[in-house]
Protein backbone atom coordinates (compact mmCIF):
# COMPACT_ATOMS: atom_id res chain seq x y z
CA UNK A 1 0.00 0.00 0.00
CA UNK A 2 0.94 3.73 -0.54
CA UNK A 3 3.28 5.07 2.42
CA UNK A 4 0.03 7.71 3.35
CA UNK A 5 -2.58 6.10 5.05
CA UNK A 6 -4.98 8.54 5.86
CA UNK A 7 -7.36 8.37 8.79
CA UNK A 8 -8.19 9.12 12.11
CA UNK A 9 -5.26 9.05 14.48
CA UNK A 10 -2.95 7.79 11.63
CA UNK A 11 0.40 8.55 12.46
CA UNK A 12 1.77 10.03 8.91
CA UNK A 13 -1.28 12.46 9.07
CA UNK A 14 -0.94 13.39 12.75
CA UNK A 15 3.27 14.26 11.87
CA UNK A 16 2.29 16.31 8.85
CA UNK A 17 -0.58 18.00 10.63
CA UNK A 18 2.24 19.02 13.48
CA UNK A 19 4.73 20.05 10.65
CA UNK A 20 1.88 22.01 8.73
CA UNK A 21 0.89 23.90 12.27
CA UNK A 22 4.60 25.07 12.88
CA UNK A 23 5.40 28.81 12.26
CA UNK A 24 7.70 28.25 9.49
CA UNK A 25 7.02 25.09 7.28
CA UNK A 26 9.90 22.85 6.82
CA UNK A 27 9.65 20.78 3.41
CA UNK A 28 12.66 18.38 3.35
CA UNK A 29 13.89 18.45 -0.55
CA UNK A 30 12.59 20.07 -3.05
CA UNK A 31 8.92 18.77 -2.24
CA UNK A 32 7.60 18.13 -5.73
CA UNK A 33 7.52 14.17 -4.75
CA UNK A 34 4.26 12.91 -5.39
CA UNK A 35 2.08 10.95 -3.25
CA UNK A 36 -1.04 8.98 -3.82
CA UNK A 37 -2.97 9.16 -0.20
CA UNK A 38 -5.04 6.07 0.37
CA UNK A 39 -8.19 6.69 3.30
CA UNK A 40 -7.67 3.36 5.30
CA UNK A 41 -11.24 2.32 5.27
CA UNK A 42 -10.05 1.99 1.37
CA UNK A 43 -7.12 0.39 1.93
CA UNK A 44 -9.56 -2.58 3.55
CA UNK A 45 -12.13 -2.31 1.32
CA UNK A 46 -9.50 -2.98 -0.75
CA UNK A 47 -7.42 -5.78 0.38
CA UNK A 48 -10.96 -7.49 0.67
CA UNK A 49 -11.68 -6.98 -2.81
CA UNK A 50 -8.07 -8.66 -3.80
CA UNK A 51 -8.41 -11.60 -1.91
CA UNK A 52 -12.38 -12.06 -2.50
CA UNK A 53 -11.16 -11.50 -6.46
CA UNK A 54 -7.84 -13.90 -5.91
CA UNK A 55 -5.94 -11.08 -7.42
CA UNK A 56 -3.18 -11.94 -5.47
CA UNK A 57 -0.72 -14.40 -7.66
CA UNK A 58 2.93 -13.91 -7.24
CA UNK A 59 2.79 -10.55 -8.27
CA UNK A 60 3.12 -7.21 -6.01
CA UNK A 61 0.03 -4.94 -5.85
CA UNK A 62 0.24 -1.42 -4.88
CA UNK A 63 -2.88 0.39 -3.12
CA UNK A 64 -3.74 3.92 -3.66
CA UNK A 65 -5.84 6.95 -3.70
CA UNK A 66 -7.50 7.97 -6.92
CA UNK A 67 -5.46 11.32 -6.56
CA UNK A 68 -1.91 12.11 -6.89
CA UNK A 69 -0.35 15.51 -5.25
CA UNK A 70 2.97 16.85 -3.89
CA UNK A 71 4.17 16.56 -0.65
CA UNK A 72 4.45 20.17 -0.45
CA UNK A 73 1.52 20.60 -2.16
CA UNK A 74 -0.36 17.83 0.23
CA UNK A 75 1.34 20.31 2.97
CA UNK A 76 0.09 23.11 2.11
CA UNK A 77 -3.72 21.94 1.87
CA UNK A 78 -3.14 20.40 5.59
CA UNK A 79 -2.45 24.02 6.11
CA UNK A 80 -4.59 25.77 4.32
CA UNK A 81 -7.33 23.58 5.68
CA UNK A 82 -6.47 23.21 9.30
CA UNK A 83 -5.09 26.66 9.96
CA UNK A 84 -5.76 30.41 9.87
CA UNK A 85 -1.74 31.80 9.91
CA UNK A 86 -0.46 32.81 6.64
CA UNK A 87 2.09 29.87 5.74
CA UNK A 88 5.58 30.22 5.29
CA UNK A 89 7.98 27.86 4.33
CA UNK A 90 11.52 26.74 3.87
CA UNK A 91 13.49 24.08 1.83
CA UNK A 92 15.82 21.91 3.87
CA UNK A 93 17.73 19.04 2.25
CA UNK A 94 17.27 15.94 3.81
CA UNK A 95 20.28 13.84 4.04
CA UNK A 96 21.48 15.64 7.11
CA UNK A 97 18.23 15.72 8.56
CA UNK A 98 17.93 12.23 8.21
CA UNK A 99 21.46 11.09 9.99
CA UNK A 100 20.17 13.36 12.87
CA UNK A 101 16.88 11.63 12.98
CA UNK A 102 18.58 8.22 13.06
CA UNK A 103 20.79 9.49 15.73
CA UNK A 104 18.21 10.66 17.47
CA UNK A 105 15.50 7.67 17.32
CA UNK A 106 17.91 5.30 19.12
CA UNK A 107 16.82 7.45 22.61
CA UNK A 108 13.89 9.82 21.62
CA UNK A 109 11.63 7.61 19.32
CA UNK A 110 8.33 8.66 21.13
CA UNK A 111 9.35 12.15 21.08
CA UNK A 112 10.13 12.83 17.35
CA UNK A 113 7.37 14.45 15.11
CA UNK A 114 8.39 12.52 12.52
CA UNK A 115 11.33 9.59 11.81
CA UNK A 116 14.10 9.40 9.38
CA UNK A 117 12.27 6.48 7.18
CA UNK A 118 9.09 8.79 7.03
CA UNK A 119 11.19 11.16 5.34
CA UNK A 120 11.52 9.11 2.35
CA UNK A 121 7.76 10.64 1.79
CA UNK A 122 9.51 13.73 0.93
CA UNK A 123 12.18 12.65 -1.97
CA UNK A 124 10.39 9.24 -3.22
CA UNK A 125 7.23 9.23 -5.56
CA UNK A 126 4.75 7.10 -3.57
CA UNK A 127 2.64 6.88 -6.63
CA UNK A 128 1.35 3.87 -8.76
CA UNK A 129 -0.57 4.33 -12.27
CA UNK A 130 -2.33 0.58 -11.59
CA UNK A 131 -4.80 0.37 -8.71
CA UNK A 132 -5.88 -3.36 -8.79
CA UNK A 133 -8.98 -1.48 -6.57
CA UNK A 134 -10.01 1.16 -9.23
CA UNK A 135 -9.56 -1.86 -12.23
CA UNK A 136 -13.14 -2.93 -12.69
CA UNK A 137 -14.10 -4.08 -9.01
CA UNK A 138 -16.44 -1.29 -8.48
CA UNK A 139 -15.12 0.18 -5.40
CA UNK A 140 -15.12 4.29 -5.33
CA UNK A 141 -12.00 5.68 -4.00
CA UNK A 142 -12.61 8.62 -0.95
CA UNK A 143 -10.67 11.97 -3.12
CA UNK A 144 -8.37 13.68 -0.75
CA UNK A 145 -10.72 16.16 0.36
CA UNK A 146 -13.13 13.99 1.74
CA UNK A 147 -10.57 11.84 3.08
CA UNK A 148 -9.05 14.72 5.24
CA UNK A 149 -12.61 16.25 6.58
CA UNK A 150 -13.08 12.29 7.45
CA UNK A 151 -9.52 12.15 9.23
CA UNK A 152 -9.63 15.15 10.59
CA UNK A 153 -12.84 17.47 12.64
CA UNK A 154 -11.40 20.81 12.21
CA UNK A 155 -11.17 20.22 8.69
CA UNK A 156 -14.59 19.26 8.11
CA UNK A 157 -15.92 22.92 9.28
CA UNK A 158 -12.91 24.33 6.65
CA UNK A 159 -14.34 22.71 3.75
CA UNK A 160 -18.02 23.17 4.52
CA UNK A 161 -16.82 26.66 4.47
CA UNK A 162 -14.68 26.50 1.40
CA UNK A 163 -17.46 25.14 -0.66
CA UNK A 164 -19.88 27.39 0.04
CA UNK A 165 -17.32 30.26 -0.65
CA UNK A 166 -16.88 28.46 -3.66
CA UNK A 167 -20.78 28.26 -4.51
CA UNK A 168 -20.57 32.12 -3.69
CA UNK A 169 -18.13 32.84 -5.87
CA UNK A 170 -20.18 30.50 -9.03
CA UNK A 171 -22.65 32.73 -8.32
CA UNK A 172 -21.56 36.18 -8.31
CA UNK A 173 -19.51 34.96 -11.32
CA UNK A 174 -22.27 34.08 -13.40
CA UNK A 175 -24.46 37.22 -12.24
CA UNK A 176 -21.30 39.73 -13.74
CA UNK A 177 -19.85 37.86 -16.98
CA UNK A 178 -22.50 35.18 -17.54
CA UNK A 179 -19.68 32.05 -17.20
CA UNK A 180 -18.96 29.84 -14.39
CA UNK A 181 -15.50 30.58 -12.84
CA UNK A 182 -12.46 28.73 -13.56
CA UNK A 183 -9.99 27.34 -11.00
CA UNK A 184 -7.62 30.59 -11.06
CA UNK A 185 -10.84 32.84 -10.50
CA UNK A 186 -12.31 30.46 -7.55
CA UNK A 187 -8.50 30.65 -6.52
CA UNK A 188 -8.52 34.50 -6.35
CA UNK A 189 -12.01 34.98 -4.80
CA UNK A 190 -10.99 32.54 -1.50
CA UNK A 191 -7.65 34.49 -1.32
CA UNK A 192 -9.38 37.32 -1.27
CA UNK A 193 -12.15 36.68 1.50
CA UNK A 194 -9.44 35.30 3.44
CA UNK A 195 -7.70 38.64 2.91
Amino acid sequence: SDDLVIGENSPILESLLKLAKAPVVPIFGNGKARVQPVYVDDLVGCILSIIDNSLFKNRTLTIAGPEQITIEGFIKLLHELSYEKKLRMVHLPVRPIAKILLFLEKYLLKFLPFTAGQLATFTNDGITDKNPCSEGSGLKMTNINEMLALAVPPVKQALRNQSKLKQECALFTNYLISHSPDEYIQEKYLQGHEA
